[in-house]
């Protein structure tokens, strides 16, 4: 009997594996290709879906403190917790808000790197003179990419989004066909680990 259950068991844990696997793929294949053809409002249900989670864990919070001791620690917790809940709250209500501050920090990001990129160019003019050229051409380009980032947060963020979908699109594809192609190969695995156990 102990012995039925235990290859019932292991049968199972395999027939799972295989069925994550491609459950896993389709999902992601999903996602991705909703990010290629609609990519902001992915992103704004993306903030919807992460604010309510902040909240959730805020309310969970609270009901922590107004039940528990109230130490000084406790009280400091309660304080992020609020913090937490307005940025919940933001989320939820202005997610568009969300997106364009975001990415207006990594246009900012993207602005000092190439500072720091034009001033290696510049560095490698004054010593060796000659291969500067390639340096400050990367570094126009990468301040003209923070530029955009800052100008037109919406239409640079939908653009690295579609990216990011296509990405996620061609690893869902890769787990669909990598489920299909080790599907034979794990029943065979299956097959002699039950006979063998």
């Amino acid at each position: 009997m102990s012995d039925y259950k235990n290859k019932h068991s292991l049968k199972n844990r395999i027939i799972s594996a295989i069925t994550n696997r491609l459950a896993v793929g389709i999902v992601i294949l999903i996602f991705g290709i909703g990010m290629i053809v609609c990519p902001m409002d992915y992103m704004k249900i993306a903030l919807i879906i992460i604010g309510v989670a902040v909240l959730a864990f805020c309310v969970v919070r609270a009901i922590f403190f107004f039940i528990g001791e109230k130490t000084p620690a406790a009280i400091f917790e309660i304080v992020v917790t609020g913090l937490f809940a307005v940025f919940g709250i933001i989320c939820i209500a202005a997610p568009g808000w969300v997106i364009s501050f975001v990415y207006f920090i990594f246009g900012a990001v993207i602005i000092l790197d190439g500072a720091s990129a034009m001033y290696f160019a510049v560095v490698v003019l004054r010593k060796s003179g000659a291969t500067w050229i390639p340096y400050m051409i990367l570094s126009a380009v990468i301040l003209a990419l923070g530029a955009v980032a800052i100008i037109n947060p919406f239409s640079a963020m939908e653009w690295t989004l579609r990216f990011v979908g296509v990405a996620l699109a061609l690893g869902g594809i890769f787990n669909i066909c990598n489920f299909f192609a080790k599907h034979d190969n794990d029943k065979k695995i299956e097959a002699q680990a039950v006979d063998e156990y």
